[in-house]
């Protein structure tokens, strides 16, 4: 819907800049705001109709938003209505970055741990706690390669 109604915002803005309310307000931000969204794109629209304002009307099906196509939007909105589709997602936690913190706080506790229990460097390296030493690699079987070739 964010997609479209961008295109339909701006070609109304160009050629019926006295119809722009159609959009004002309507903000999308999960899938319950955007089936609400919808609703009342189509509520304003109807209202439109009924004030007869063919030029708009005529824009709109241009675009694709015909009385077909608003048809079978309805439809949609009115079938996630009745299944509940509109009941709110869990509220936005604020407090986030305590939870971060806390989580960084023991995600230090535990890797300072395992480095201290862990004293072999391939087990850090295989949990990510270390890395490898610059010029070592898996074929060498951990050893430093010189940059020397043997002659």
């Amino acid at each position: 819907m964010v997609t479209h109604a961008k295109r339909l915002e701006t070609a109304l803005a160009r050629l019926h800049p006295e119809h722009t309310d159609l959009f004002a307000g309507l903000e999308v931000h999960d899938e319950a705001s955007s089936i609400l969204a919808v609703a009342a794109l189509l509520t304003r629209i109807e209202q439109k109709q009924r004030a007869r304002a063919t030029a708009l009307l005529a824009t709109l099906a241009r675009r694709r938003l015909d009385a077909t196509e608003r048809a079978r939007l309805k439809a949609l909105v009115e079938a996630a209505q009745e299944t509940g589709a509109l009941t709110p997602a869990a509220p936005v936690r604020v407090s986030r970055r305590k939870e971060l913190t806390a989580l960084y706080q023991w995600y230090r506790d535990w890797a300072t741990t395992a480095r201290s229990v862990l004293g072999r460097r391939s087990l850090q390296i295989a949990l990510g706690l270390a890395s490898r030493a610059r010029g070592e690699s898996k074929e060498t079987g951990g050893v430093k390669r010189s940059g020397a070739v043997p002659g």
